[in-house]
């Protein structure tokens, strides 16, 4: 192995428990980042992100042997309860109850990983286009909903939505439909036309 693929794994592994240390963050706050369940289920997500061939029982067991200090599997459920359960007091089944909610935790997780991994990408993409740095975030936004499966019309609609969501029921629609136009209009001073912006999405993996 190179030196260089050396370097490159030990950047993605840095990048990944980065990540993870975020989206936990997300999920429960910071209320309980000292705790041995919240560090067990670091570990957890983390592995999980590596390999998700990896069983629930495997992936507690590797937490556990990385861990820093020896705790049994068993305690270690309990712990990462108190966790996933926003409870403090020690519970009782740990196993039982974890192996239950820690599929959905991993699933949200999961899925804000791969939100922050696509929006990454875009942002990169996005600032190499010889365009406005005004309208950069706009169109980033943009792309993002069309990478997460929505059509132009779509993508427009809910950001559109989103940015006048303080506005009064009155002024609502007119609002909206002009911010829907001042989007699109921003689509069009980056990109020749829409399918041009189209494109350029799909050359974003």
């Amino acid at each position: 192995m190179t030196e260089n693929t050396n370097e490159k794994e030990l950047k993605e592994k840095r990048s990944r428990y980065s990540d993870v240390a975020v989206i936990l963050r997300q999920l429960y706050g910071v209320r309980m980042t000292g705790m041995p369940g919240y560090i067990l289920l670091q570990d957890v997500l983390y592995k999980y992100l590596e390999n998700k061939n990896l069983t629930i029982d495997e992936l507690v067991e590797w937490a556990c042997k990385h861990f820093v200090f020896t705790i049994s599997v068993d305690d270690a459920y309990d712990e990462i309860l108190q966790v996933v359960t926003q409870q403090l007091p020690e519970a009782e089944n740990g196993e039982e109850d974890v192996m239950m909610l820690l599929p959905k935790v991993l699933s949200e997780a999961t899925d804000l990983y791969e939100k922050r991994m696509l929006f990454g990408k875009i942002t990169e993409a996005v600032h190499k286009l010889k365009i406005s740095p005004m309208i950069k975030q706009d169109i980033i936004s943009i792309l993002f909903e069309i990478k997460r499966g929505k059509t132009i019309d779509q993508a427009l609609e809910k950001l559109a939505n989103e940015d006048v969501a303080g506005v009064t029921e009155a002024e609502r629609l007119k609002e909206k439909a002009k911010r829907k136009k001042e989007l699109h209009n921003i689509i069009l001073v980056a990109f020749s036309s829409e399918v041009e912006l189209l494109e350029f999405a799909e050359t974003i993996e």
